[in-house]
C-alpha cells in the first residue's frame, strides 16, 4: 500500500513520497529509502551519503587564513517562522528589504544563502544526533541549510553538484549549564503539533543558534540526510557540542509526524564514509 504524498525535502520543497525513521517499519525505514516509489530516491544508496561518523584521527588540518564568514549573523530579523514539516521542526528567518544571511570562506568557493535551520533528535536524551564524532552519538543536532547564490532558490540548487552547504552543530545534555537551544523556539513547539502547522516566534539573530562566530569544524562532501538524498552537500560540522536540557528534547518529541504520531526520533543512521576526505578547520 502506497503512502500518501507529502511535502518535505529539507522541509521546504515538494517530495512525491513519504518516508519514516522508525527502525521497525520495514517499508519506509532509512535502510529502504532507495527502494521507495520516487525515482529520485536511488541516490540514497550511493557512496557519498550522510551523515557519517567523523573520526578526528583521519582529519587533514587546513589553513584558517580564509575563515568562514556569515553576514547578518547578529542582525535581528523581522520574523522567525517555526514550522512542523512532518518529519521535524524547521525555522526560517525573514529580514527587512529581502536581505539575506550569506556564508562564505572555509571550504566554500561561492556565496551560500541561509535558507533555514532544522533539528534532529532521538527517543533517548543521549542519542539523537545524525553525525557521530569519534563514534559517539550526541543528544541532538541542528542543521543550518544554505544554497549556492548562483541558483535562484533552495529548490533549484538542491540537485546541483555545488548546490548546497550545511552547517551542523551537535548538542549534549547538560542540566547544569545554560541551554543553547533557543527558548523562544522551545516555548513555541506546542503551536506546531501537527504536520504543516506554522507559527511565528519571538525574533532572534542566527548566532543564537550556535552562540559563537568562530568555531572548529570538520568539512566533507556528502548528501542530504532525507530523501531524495542528493549528493550535493558540502558539510561543515562543529566539533564542540552545544548544551541542551532534557526539557528542550521533550518539547521536540512532543510534535507529531505526518501520520499524526509523536515524532520521537528523526535521525538517519550513519552511512559508510568509504574513506572520504575529512578536512579540519581549527582555531
Amino acid at each position: 500500500m502506497k503512502k500518501p504524498k507529502l511535502f518535505n525535502l529539507l522541509g521546504t520543497f515538494a517530495a512525491t513520497f513519504a518516508y519514516e525513521y522508525n527502525p521497525g517499519n520495514s517499508d519506509y525505514r532509512p535502510e529502504n529509502w532507495a527502494q521507495m516509489d520516487s525515482p529520485n530516491n536511488i541516490q540514497c544508496d550511493w557512496a557519498n551519503q550522510s551523515p557519517i561518523d567523523l573520526q578526528t584521527q583521519f582529519v587533514l588540518i587546513q589553513s584558517r587564513a580564509n575563515s568562514l564568514s556569515i553576514t547578518n549573523l547578529r542582525t535581528m530579523p523581522e520574523n522567525v517562522v517555526l514550522t512542523n514539516v512532518g518529519h521535524g521542526a524547521e525555522i526560517s528567518f525573514e529580514f527587512a528589504n529581502n536581505d539575506n544571511m550569506v556564508v562564505t570562506g572555509g571550504p566554500l568557493n561561492d556565496q551560500f544563502i541561509v535558507a533555514q535551520a532544522q533539528w534532529h533528535w532521538g527517543t533517548a536524551d543521549c542519542a539523537g544526533s545524525e553525525h557521530m564524532l569519534n563514534s559517539q552519538r550526541y543528544s541532538a543536532e541542528v542543521h543550518i541549510v544554505t544554497y549556492n547564490s548562483k541558483y535562484a532558490s533552495l529548490e533549484d540548487a538542491a540537485d546541483k553538484y555545488d548546490g548546497l552547504a550545511v552547517l551542523g552543530f551537535l548538542y549534549e545534555v547538560d542540566e547544569a549549564a545554560n541551554s543553547d537551544f533557543p527558548q523562544s523556539v522551545q516555548t513555541s513547539l506546542g503551536g506546531i503539533t501537527f504536520g504543516c502547522d506554522s507559527t511565528t516566534v519571538s525574533p532572534f539573530p542566527l548566532i543564537d543558534l550556535f552562540r559563537t562566530e568562530f568555531f572548529d569544524y570538520i568539512a566533507y562532501s556528502g548528501s542530504l540526510t532525507t530523501p531524495p538524498c542528493y549528493q550535493t552537500v558540502q558539510w561543515m560540522v562543529s566539533t564542540k557540542p552545544l548544551k541542551i536540557w532534557s526539557s528542550d528534547l521533550d518539547a521536540l518529541r512532543s510534535i507529531n509526524d505526518v501520520n499524526g504520531s509523536p515524532l520521537l526520533r528523526n535521525f538517519r543512521p550513519c552511512q559508510n564514509s568509504y574513506s572520504r576526505a575529512l578536512n579540519g578547520y581549527y582555531l
